[in-house]
């Protein structure tokens, strides 16, 4: 559930500074006024606020990060990536909103994670895989009432595919990739959510650049040795398929796709998905990309929440069941411009 801190402002001697009028947010029944009142919302899920008045406000935006992989029966698994963040100055019209807060990549399950981030596995007849990790959700704001991603349909959530949902977004941070796993030898990590771009996810210590989401693209579909794949697209990371055993890909404005599943035991990382400002309605805007697990996309940022957007660490498990760590979710903060 989201939290409010207060905002202490400093005092002259005509009263506080800075500030003009009310920058009013209404939210669950409750009206409040951001010039003295942070609007925090740190739970993945997605909410709805309506802004009575063209005020302008600050918003901040923290993607989630991907899941972690685990060795299985191999030699290795490997970290989840960061999520991005965005920010800048809204000057939205009077109306209803949507928030989504990016949910961190979990295990191997055949379903997506709120925000878009994918499952390593197809969500139709999923079949074997022990090791890779699901993408981390993108974060953001996005016009209108309608849903954008429901917690109780994630396992299908056939909204994040259409381009009439990206034409509702205002302002998104992408979500990292899921971490991969590998026979031995070099890193197989999840990308980094962007940010302008995602970065793309590891394969035998080479990043892959083709996987990241771009501003027009979703990262390329991926090889699988094994069957076909799902590929990145509008809101969404892209999926491995039948025994893919590689990350999936994050979520974001277009998504990551899966990390390649290719000959000698690859088990690549999934790619990070992009974030976006709408030119007409955020003002000033700052994209940043995660750039290692640990270190998301404005980390050093006001109202950063230690852990939020990390990607998940690997595990060294060996039974057949995933265990690598999950990602850290995300954060969208609403505050005076």
């Amino acid at each position: 559930m989201p939290f409010i801190s207060s905002v202490r402002g400093s005092f002259g001697a005509q009263g506080k500074v800075g500030i003009t009028g009310p920058r009013l947010v209404i939210y669950n029944s409750t009206t409040y006024n951001l010039n003295t009142q942070n609007l925090s919302f740190t739970s993945a899920g997605e909410y709805l606020i309506t802004t009575p008045m063209p005020i302008p406000f600050r918003a901040s935006v923290f993607g989630a990060g991907g899941g972690g992989g685990q060795r299985g029966g191999w030699s290795e698994g490997y970290v989840g990536g960061s999520g991005g963040y965005a920010s800048g100055t809204l000057m939205l019209p009077p109306g209803d909103y949507k928030i989504i807060v990016g949910e961190g990549g979990g295990g191997n399950s055949p379903r997506t994670t709120i925000g878009g981030g994918s499952s390593a596995q197809a969500i139709s007849s999923p079949t074997d895989n022990r090791y890779s990790a699901c993408g981390g959700g993108f974060s953001g704001i996005f016009s209108g009432s309608g849903t954008v991603h429901s917690s109780a349909h994630r396992e299908n959530n056939t909204t994040y595919r259409t381009s009439a949902l990206q034409a509702r977004a205002i302002l998104i941070a992408g979500g990292g990739g899921g971490g991969g796993s590998r026979t031995s030898g070099s890193s197989n990590e999840g990308g980094h959510g962007g940010g302008l771009e995602g970065t793309g996810g590891t394969s035998s210590g080479s990043v892959d650049t083709l996987s990241r989401g771009t501003q027009t693209a979703g990262g390329q579909a991926r090889p699988n040795e094994w069957g076909n794949v799902y590929p990145a697209t509008f809101m969404h990371g892209g999926t491995g398929g039948d025994q893919g055993y590689g990350g999936g890909g994050g979520g974001g404005y277009f998504g990551g796709s899966n990390g390649n599943s290719g000959l000698g035991g690859v088990m690549a990382g999934g790619g990070g998905g992009s974030g976006f400002a709408h030119p007409s309605f955020v003002a000033g805007s700052n994209l940043i990309a995660g750039s290692s697990q640990t270190s998301p996309g404005g980390v050093s940022q006001t109202g950063y929440i230690t852990g939020s957007g990390h990607g998940g660490s690997a595990s060294g498990n060996t039974n057949n069941s995933w265990s690598g760590g999950t990602g850290g979710s995300g954060i969208v903060i609403l505050s005076a411009s």
